[in-house]
């Protein structure tokens, strides 16, 4: 009675799940927490996103309330985290019932039987969902990113528009006026019609283009409001460009920022770690799993009379076609040989694209003081110079246009490259998962640039190694060694003298 008793608080034990509920919280890129499963009441009104200028934070903040995508990766981020208890969980336990009878005797009986994994698989098995959850985790604060670049792209979009059409609307204003002076040359026969004829002409193809960016405007608040999850007609305020300064941070603090917050090295890290936990678990399907059984029986016999009986079963299964387990182990080691490739694949990248970015950054920076302070200056003086000649008969007409398109280009042209600054800002901050654009070297938060991390070579492969609180280390006689993944420490324990002496 004591062995099934025991056996009762096992089966209790094991097939009992836990009854806390853990809240997942969503981390916003603006540093905000909120519970996946509730949405945050809305900071921001349909009523802020037409008043004009258009605040950017207002439209980020908003999406981030509403876009469908987003809300779709942090559902995903969410059932995911329910996946721990599942995994860490056992077989249900299993009631059969018999009865029997014969000429002189009946039998009742009832059996509850629990297969329980071999120790530590249900715990690699939580692992594995925890690492999933994590991964999901880092997805939907990549989508979060992906999505505020993409606010910001479409923002800026709208807003070269709108200076394009105003640029074009102040360009139609100098040639109405130059049409004007042709006009009354003309009529005091200083001219001829020839010049009036042109001014008109060119007034026909400024107007032109300035409906082609009116069409244009309507796209681009379609693909604004697409983001926000409005109606692609919804109004939506003029926004507004803040003043321009360089970027404070250096290439050096924003490589940092990027090995410790992008995504997608953080999705690549737990996928070497998922798999680290696989090839244990493949290991662990070596032995066998257990199954304990509890039987009773009611017997009522025309001879004895009735009786109960009692009975204990402990079996397990015979890991007997071990070729099966072995390709598991291969396999098992072969995705963890790839997560590492894989890693060491998006790490470089990142490098580059933060590399690549900061110099684009810095071409845009330098293309906007030249348009600023040399281009536009001068070719204001040549516009006022060619209408003072003009007008005294020095210069002709056709310098007159040229000056006044010289003018409308390079007024586009700065904000072009405003726009173009402003977009690879955006696309740094999506590879940091960081706003390095709001920050300045005396704003970093101290956790947000880290020390160089240190480094050391796989004592066993010889691969780079950076040294974290989960990196794979062994001490002996007195020195430690560091590992890129637990089968090459297991490796190393096993023979210890001969990988020591090698990496040495």
């Amino acid at each position: 009675m004591k062995l099934a008793a025991f056996l009762l608080i096992l089966f209790a034990v094991y097939g009992c799940a836990s009854s806390s509920e853990e809240t997942v919280l969503i981390d916003t890129p603006g540093g905000n927490h909120y519970p996946a499963s509730e949405k945050p009441s809305s900071s921001v009104t349909e009523t802020d996103l037409t008043a004009s200028p258009l605040n950017l934070d207002n439209a980020i903040t908003f999406a981030l309330e509403n876009n469908p995508s987003l809300k779709a990766a942090n559902s995903r981020w969410e059932a995911s985290a329910q996946r721990p208890k599942q995994a860490r969980s056992p077989e249900d336990p299993m009631l059969s019932a018999q009865y029997m009878t014969d000429s002189d005797m009946d039998k009742i009986g009832v059996m509850l039987s629990q297969k329980i994994p071999w120790f530590g698989k249900l715990s690699l098995m939580g692992r594995i969902a925890e690492s999933d959850v994590r991964i999901e985790e880092q997805k939907a604060i990549n989508e979060r990113w992906r999505l505020v670049g993409k606010v910001k792209i479409a923002y800026y979009d709208l807003f070269w528009i709108n200076r394009a059409i105003r640029v074009n609307e102040e360009a139609k204003g100098i040639i109405s006026n130059i049409e004007k002076i042709a006009l009354l040359q003309y009529e005091n026969g200083k001219t001829g019609q020839q010049d009036v004829l042109k001014a008109r002409i060119e007034l026909a193809r400024i107007n032109n283009e300035i409906d082609a960016l009116k069409e244009s405007r309507t796209s681009a608040i379609a693909a604004l409001n697409q983001l926000l999850n409005r109606a692609p007609a919804a109004p939506l305020g003029e926004p507004e460009m803040n003043n321009l300064s360089f970027l404070a941070l250096s290439l050096e603090q924003i490589t940092d920022l990027a090995l410790k917050f992008s995504p997608e090295l953080k999705m690549s890290e737990e996928e070497i770690r998922k798999f680290d936990n696989e090839v244990a678990l493949a290991r662990k399907q070596y032995y066998p799993d257990w199954v304990f059984s509890l039987e009773y029986n009611r017997i009522n016999s025309d001879i004895s009379g009735k009786d109960n009986e009692w009975g204990v079963q402990a079996g397990i299964n015979i890991p007997l076609w071990r070729r099966k387990y072995d390709s598991a182990v291969r396999e098992a080691n072969a995705n963890q040989k790839a997560s590492q490739y894989e890693y060491q694949s998006m790490k470089g990248k990142t490098i580059f694209d933060i590399k690549e970015g900061y110099v684009k950054i810095t071409n845009a920076w330098k293309v906007i003081e030249l348009y600023q302070n040399t281009l536009i200056p001068q070719a204001s003086q040549s516009l006022a110079v060619s209408q003072v000649g003009y007008q005294t008969g020095k210069s002709d007409f056709l310098d007159l246009l040229d000056s006044v398109s010289m003018l409308l280009n390079l007024k586009l042209g700065l904000y072009q490259a405003q726009i173009d600054y402003k977009k690879e800002l955006a696309m740094l901050e999506l590879c940091c998962a960081f706003p390095v654009e709001s920050l300045t070297g005396e704003s970093i938060p101290k956790e947000a640039v880290p020390k160089t991390a240190e480094k050391a070579n796989c004592s066993v492969t010889g691969a780079e190694v950076i040294i974290g609180e989960n990196t794979p280390s062994f001490e002996y006689k007195g020195k430690t060694y560091y590992f890129c993944c637990n089968n090459c420490r297991d490796l190393f324990m096993k023979n210890p003298d001969k990988y020591a002496k090698e990496s040495e």
